[in-house]
């Protein structure tokens, strides 16, 4: 059974996500992450900590990812208990609009 509620919460979270990159919001994007998050970018870069991944976004929106905007798709979504679920998505980035599925 899909659990909508939780689902359409977490989705939510991602679209903010999505919505920061487009802004260029370093700051914004950094948000979603906890104070010990592990991010780890599709060419290997890994970045710990909330502080980290916004500086590193704000130097890449300002420069290499400026005016691009992120589309995600959601390919499984699985809940460990009440406050704890893996989410895993694939991200393609451009320039002008995106369409999500």
């Amino acid at each position: 059974m899909i659990d909508t509620d939780r689902t359409a919460t977490i989705t939510a979270v991602i679209d903010s996500l999505a919505d920061a990159w487009a802004r260029g919001d370093a700051d914004a994007y950094g948000a979603h992450f906890t104070e010990d998050a592990t991010y780890v970018t599709f060419v290997g870069t890994c970045y710990q900590g909330r502080q980290d991944i916004a500086d590193s976004h704000r130097a890449l929106f300002a420069k290499f990812l400026k005016g691009t905007k992120l589309a995600h798709e959601v390919l499984d979504l699985r809940f460990l208990g009440s406050d704890a679920a893996v989410l895993t998505t694939r991200a393609t980035r451009s320039r002008g609009s995106t369409r999500r599925s």
